[in-house]
C-alpha cells in the first residue's frame, strides 16, 4: 500500500484492518477490527456519536505504564511530560455527552 495507514480515510483503514485480520498480518492485538468487537453497544455509540474521545483513554494508558511515543518504557514521570505535550493541541475542546 503506497499510503501509510494513519492516511488513509475512515473506509480505507477499516478495509486495510479487515484486509490484515484475515491475512493475519497485523497480530489481533494490534489489529482494532479484532479487539473493537468486544467493545458494548452503549460505548460504540458513544464513540460514534463523538461523545467519547478515545484518544484521551490512549494518552491516559500510555502514561499509566509509563511508555514513550514509541511504546518504550520511559518511566511514569517523563511520559506524563510526553503526553501533556502531545495533548496540548486538544486544549479548549470539551467532551459531550458526560
Amino acid at each position: 500500500m503506497a499510503k501509510s495507514k494513519n492516511s488513509l480515510s475512515a473506509n480505507k483503514q477499516v478495509e486495510y484492518y479487515k484486509k490484515a485480520l484475515d491475512d493475519g498480518t497485523i497480530p489481533d492485538e494490534q489489529n482494532p477490527v479484532a479487539m473493537v468487537p468486544v467493545f458494548s453497544p452503549e460505548l460504540l455509540i458513544k464513540i460514534a456519536l463523538g461523545h467519547l474521545d478515545m484518544k484521551s483513554f490512549a494518552i491516559y494508558e500510555l502514561k499509566a505504564r509509563g511508555l514513550g511515543k514509541k511504546g518504550k518504557w520511559v518511566g511514569f514521570s517523563q511520559a506524563e511530560a510526553i503526553w501533556k505535550k502531545a495533548n496540548q493541541a486538544k486544549k479548549g475542546k470539551h467532551l459531550r455527552g458526560f
